[in-house]
């Protein structure tokens, strides 16, 4: 079990999906990306991909998001995210769940295709450290946050990776390392 760093369901334990097909984001470097994050979730819509347990995305909503758009392929996974939903009274007002490839998402995405409702603001991710696809992934992330679709894609990922080391004009990346896991921002600039 994980719990809620802060917000209105502080403290609240959330359950996981069991076995390794998951991996769920620590408290630690949980709270590093939230502090960074500050109040750019604030009633925002955000989309945690790779949801596993929803430790993000629940995150995001108990910090004042306002609705959030859970993306996750694996059913075991989205019943466990369905649990938690439940577990601290989330409606479907404010969450939604896709089961759904976070890849495809994000191409969905950028072709407009998405049929959440409403525009996506913010991008969270934790896809698996050896994931196959993450450099197409973070090729969709860039051009979204560029084509100014989205506002701002934080991603967790292994220290050894600088996922975005080339972000072009008009982009700002901010990365923090703690230990073996690390987070970056990607942004567009403020003038």
């Amino acid at each position: 079990m994980i719990r809620v760093v802060a917000g209105r369901f502080k403290g609240r334990r959330l359950r996981t999906p069991a076995g390794s097909v998951t991996r769920p984001t620590t408290g630690r470097i949980k709270e590093a990306m939230f502090s960074s994050l500050g109040r750019r979730i604030e009633g925002r819509i955000v989309a945690d991909l790779y949801s596993g347990s929803g430790a993000l995305g629940i995150e995001a909503l108990s910090r004042g998001a306002r609705r959030v758009v859970f993306v996750e392929f694996e059913p075991g996974a989205l019943k466990i995210i369905r649990s938690n939903l439940q577990e601290l009274g989330v409606g479907e007002e404010e969450a939604m769940l896709r089961r759904m490839d976070a890849g495809r998402w994000l191409r969905r995405l950028q072709h407009g295709a998405v049929d959440e409702g409403e525009r996506v603001e913010v991008v969270l991710m934790d896809p698996p450290y050896a994931s196959g696809d993450l450099e197409s992934i973070l090729g969709s992330a860039r051009a979204l946050v560029t084509g100014g679709m989205i506002d701002l894609v934080a991603l967790e990922h292994s220290a050894r990776l600088t996922p975005f080391e080339e972000v072009g004009e008009g982009l700002r990346v901010v990365t923090r390392r703690h230990g073996h896991s690390a987070f970056s921002i990607l942004e567009r600039a403020k003038p």
